[in-house]
């Protein structure tokens, strides 16, 4: 066989062990991350908002460490679920700021009733979840730029929350 008829079995191997890796969606290339990643409940993510989120292991759309001091603040299921429910608008507020999307009249009663319903378990803690998840000079710009975007837009409506929580001390 000539080198040139090896060449050509080689090519024809090659192809034929390729053409069953089709890229899928699944594909990468190491050390290179996709431009747009789909997150199960904050919806596609730029790098850049990727990098805002962090570490998010359950995909709930809260950092993972915010995650950790809301179980150790809260035992009661109902309190705890509040306060992810806040974690959850203050992140989605910081990710807006930092696309420079303007949030929907739905998103800013959604934050300002998180807030309020979390505040009346435990009147401090809104304020550390904010400060949780803006403790970074990029996180905190972010959440500015969305501050200044809705300062005068966000309801001041009383709130009903959904069930009532023993307020702990």
């Amino acid at each position: 066989m000539s080198i040139k008829s090896k060449f050509a079995v080689a090519g024809l191997l090659a192809a034929a062990s390729l053409a069953g890796c089709a890229a899928t969606g699944d594909d990468y290339v190491v050390g290179v991350r996709p431009a747009l990643v789909e997150h199960p409940v904050l919806g596609p993510l730029t790098i850049k908002e990727q990098d805002l989120l962090g570490p998010d292991a359950d995909l709930n759309g809260v950092r993972d460490e915010i995650d950790k001091s809301l179980r150790q603040t809260f035992a009661d299921a109902e309190a705890l679920r509040r306060g992810e429910a806040y974690a959850l608008q203050v992140t989605k507020a910081m990710l807006s700021g930092a696309s420079g999307r303007t949030p929907t009249a739905a998103d800013l009663n959604a934050y300002s009733n998180d807030r309020s319903c979390l505040s009346a378990v435990k009147a401090d803690v809104p304020d550390f979840v904010y400060a949780q998840t803006t403790r970074t000079r990029s996180r905190a710009d972010a959440m500015q730029i969305w501050a200044e975007t809705v300062d005068s837009l966000l309801p001041t409506d009383s709130i009903t929350c959904a069930s009532e929580v023993v307020p702990s001390t």
